[in-house]
């Protein structure tokens, strides 16, 4: 009753012209952001959004640390209004984020961000979630789940964005199809940069169960197409440090990334083990229909009542270069037929020298250990 009295309170705000930007301070303008200063202030812009207010081509400037305190969130857009405004986050933190007995086809902080064109170049940047708790159990047709965002589209750029997860699950008895991203479900159309997922405490894991087959990846679930720009979809200066159980038949699953169609992938690691059962089952990327290079994986892969398949190896791709996996190193799949890559060993990633193609503007050697990427979170130098 509460939640439906503030919806009918913005929309009659709406309607008289004032609910924009009524409760906020600043004008929504890139240099004068509306800000987002605390806990109610967050939940206002749920509240706003998913009560009919998309904010079209409107800037959001977060100005310091908010705990949600584990109280049960609304993600901020749905597939009817999506969010189309763009929010910088400013590398501070959201905490406990908490969503279970979800009513929305699209769980994240965000649900559903981009449709059909937003004004300007809009971006999602400079948030930190900490503690990020997600039950899904509902059946849905289409349901996407990331701690940042269910989905994401139509050419945004997300900089900056960082989760540290509790529990990403989805557990249905009755079936259901999912598509899970440690930071994002699905992402059209987009690129991400400096972004990144780590398990919250020991234990911490993205779980899938289902009698459908399901998209699941340690960073992204599904990640597709061309910008609006028409270049192409990119993922660079990223990683994934989550383990990913799947107990779902004909899965498609990466520690990394689900599906990558059509993307560019570079400068990326990731680090979790991957449990899953038959299906397009990876240690990096579960199904590749694009390129990539300077990635490489320190995960191990365990796919149940399989001992030797195909799809146990890193990718399935083409054109991809310097790439290293601990098990399957340089080795893709080109269709039916294996197709290697410039490959290189465990030793040289470990080296004194950073391996052959990469970029000192990227990574950092650290002897003895795989390099790590030299990475910014709103304006700050992460490691």
């Amino acid at each position: 009753m509460k939640e439906r009295k503030s919806i009918l309170f913005v929309l009659l705000l709406t309607l008289l012209g004032i609910g924009r930007g009524y409760g906020f301070e600043g004008a929504g303008t890139k240099d004068s952001p509306y800000k987002i200063q605390s806990a109610a202030d967050l939940l206002m812009l749920s509240e706003r959004v998913n009560g009919g207010e998309q904010y079209d081509g409107v800037h959001f400037f977060q100005t310091s640390d908010i705990d949600l305190q584990g109280e049960p969130w609304i993600p901020i857009g749905t597939e009817k209004v999506p969010f189309l405004g763009s929010y910088d986050g400013a590398g501070h933190t959201v905490s406990n984020l908490v969503i279970s007995g979800h009513r929305s086809s699209r769980l994240g902080l965000f649900g559903l961000v981009g449709k059909g064109g937003a004004t300007g170049n809009p971006y999602i940047s400079g948030i930190r979630l900490e503690g990020v708790t997600i039950n899904a159990t509902r059946k849905e047709e289409d349901l996407a789940i990331g701690a940042l965002a269910g989905e994401v589209r139509s050419g945004y750029t997300v900089r900056g964005c960082a989760a540290k997860i509790r529990s990403l699950s989805f557990e249905s008895a009755a079936g259901g199809s999912v598509t899970l991203g440690g930071l994002i479900g699905v992402a059209d159309g987009c690129e991400l940069w400096d972004c990144w997922v780590e398990q919250a405490q020991k234990g911490g894991a993205i779980e899938v169960k289902s009698s459908d087959a399901c998209v699941v990846g340690g960073l992204l679930g599904r990640f597709e197409g061309y910008a609006m720009n028409k270049t192409q979809a990119q993922i660079q200066r990223a990683f994934a440090d989550v383990s990913v159980r799947v107990e779902a038949v004909r899965s498609t699953v990466g520690g990394f990334v689900g599906v990558a169609k059509d993307v560019w992938v570079s400068d990326c690691f990731s680090l979790g083990d991957v449990n899953g059962v038959e299906g397009d089952v990876a240690i990096f990327i579960g199904r590749m229909e694009g390129s990539g290079q300077c990635c490489y994986t320190m995960g191990k892969l365990n796919v149940k009542g399989v001992t030797k398949h195909p799809l146990m190896l890193a990718v399935g791709g083409e054109e991809c270069d310097n790439f290293y996996y601990k098990d399957y190193f340089g080795l893709f799949l080109s269709g039916a037929k294996e197709k290697y890559g410039r490959k290189f060993s465990e030793a040289a990633l470990k080296g004194e020298i950073l391996p052959e193609g990469f970029s000192q503007r990227s990574w950092e050697v650290h002897r003895g250990q795989p390099p790590l990427l030299k990475m910014r979170i709103g304006g700050m130098s992460i490691r």
